[in-house]
Parts: structure tokens; sequence; C-alpha cells
């Protein structure tokens, strides 16, 4: 995957834990894209990155990585990462694939069972949550080019939007939350 401004490129190397794997499978690898040199981060990335779990924010500042928890077993977690210095900052979640940066780079939305997450893209903090209380698994999530809104979309391919701004007004009022 580019970073936003196209001048690095992120690459997941291998397939960690088949038979043939080798020091380098599982990894992640950056490169200069104007003169394709590897990038040497002072920490290793033996992140054993699953399927393809690496975003970056639009702002270029943070990096998302859905990776193994470890290489013994299938449970998968979400960390954040420093995008600039390849430096660990949080974990998220454990073990959720329905995440997204906003378009703003300000926020990520981020569900898990029926719960939507908003987390600051910079710290990984949760700004907010709120549980949708429908039916249906939750198959995406994203939010709207300024962040007030939350799109969420489920199994049965109904479609929610969330007005963000409102479920903090109503939760500093005490409130119900209400999709719109």
């Amino acid at each position: 995957v580019y970073s936003p401004d196209s001048n690095t490129l992120a690459v997941k190397v291998g397939y960690p834990f088949d038979e043939t794997e080798t020091e380098h499978d599982g990894n992640i690898w950056f490169f200069d894209v104007d003169n394709l040199e590897k990038i040497q981060h002072t920490k290793t990335m033996k992140v054993y990155c699953a399927g393809k779990g690496i975003k970056y924010n639009p702002k270029g500042n943070t990096i998302l990585i859905r990776m193994y928890k470890d290489r013994n077993t299938t449970e998968k977690k979400l960390e954040l990462w420093d995008a600039k210095i390849m430096q660990y900052i949080t974990t998220l979640c454990m073990d959720s694939d329905k995440y997204e940066y906003s378009p703003d780079g300000k926020i990520i939305v981020l569900a898990k069972d029926s719960k939507v997450y908003l987390l600051d893209a910079e710290t990984g903090k949760e700004k907010m949550s709120f549980d949708v209380n429908y039916k249906e698994r939750i198959d995406k999530v994203m939010a709207s080019n300024n962040s007030n809104n939350v799109a969420i979309i489920f199994g049965d391919k109904t479609l929610q939007i969330w007005d963000i701004s409102k479920i903090w007004d109503e939760r500093l009022s005490g409130k119900d939350k209400i999709p719109i």
C-alpha cells in the first residue's frame, strides 16, 4: 500500500506460518519509491501481518496494521503505529476487520460486534462509542469527509447513517441516541 504522498510503499512479505517460512515472512517492509531502496527503521517489523491489513492515515502520520497476535495463534489484533518512524503507539482492538480512517484523517471508525468506536487517529484513544442495536452483523463502517457522520452497512445490506454530533450532544444532555 502506498503512503498518501506516494513516497513510501509498505509491502507485506511472504506468508507467515507455512512450511517454507523464512525469517522475512510476516514482516512489513517499507520502500522509498524514488530510489526503490528499503527504508531501515530502528524497530524490526516482525508483525505477522494478516491479509490486506495495512492502512495509511490520509494525513500520512499514522498507519493501522492488522496482524496475528503472535506466531502460534490465528487470533488477530489491530495496532496503531507512527508512520514516519514506525514506532508502536497502541493496540486498538482484538480481532476486528471493520475499520477505516475518516477521509480527513482525524478519526478511526472501528466496529466490534454490535458496537462502533470512534478513535483519535493519532493516539488511538476512544472519543466515543455507541451500540447500533441491530440484529445483523456489521459488514463495513466509514466516516463522512468531515467526520460528522458514520455510515454502517450490515450483513443484510441495511445502511444506517449516524449523526455523530447529535450523539455527542445527546450524551451531554442525557438523551437517548437515535440514528438519522
